[in-house]
């Protein structure tokens, strides 16, 4: 009968809407209540919320980017520290990837489309970098270099876009500089 009364109850509050955005436990004993867990239903970002998300995901691989770049361009060259340099780059955009692929993090309808489309383009950086710090010569370095680096020019302004609708700074160095 207890179980009938707790089915009853649970039943009472979902058709009332009272448990709206809660989770019921109908497991309890015969002697125990209902549960009642509140479950955390993401909502869409402001575009203030989604400028400041934006740039916790961006600005680590834009800061690791230009150390990279400065690293690689250094005389003399140095392939150990250009590699290393590299392959922290490729984990950056990774991070990245995923920070901007959240399942918590619902983008305004205003960016999503180019938040996706940016991730796209993140997914051919993670593959660059990852050829490049692999690479076992100066040579086949810089060839690998030179190669993912000028695919990129081919690109269109999809993070300035981004950057645009969400009121951000178009100057990427200024915008992630450290407080």
């Amino acid at each position: 009968m207890k179980k009938l009364q707790t089915l009853l109850v649970a039943t009472a509050f979902a058709l009332s809407g009272c448990g709206a955005g809660t989770a019921i436990s109908l497991e309890a004993s015969p002697s125990t209540p209902p549960t009642f867990t509140p479950t955390s239903v993401p909502t869409v970002l402001t575009t203030e919320e989604a400028g400041k998300a934006y740039l916790a995901a961006v600005c680590p691989s834009n800061i690791q980017a230009h150390k990279t770049s400065e690293v690689v361009q250094a005389e003399p060259f140095d392939l150990q520290a250009s590699k290393t340099a590299t392959a922290a780059l490729r984990d950056t955009y990774r991070a990245t990837i995923e920070k901007l692929t959240n399942d918590k993090t619902l983008w305004p309808g205003t960016v999503k489309a180019d938040i996706e489309a940016l991730t796209e383009l993140m997914y051919d950086d993670l593959s660059g970098t990852e050829n490049v710090a692999k690479q076992k010569t100066q040579t086949d370095f810089t060839s690998s270099w030179n190669s993912w680096t000028s695919s990129m020019a081919d690109r269109p302004g999809t993070a300035q876009k981004i950057r645009l609708k969400l009121g951000l700074s178009a100057d990427t160095a200024s915008s992630c500089a450290s407080p």
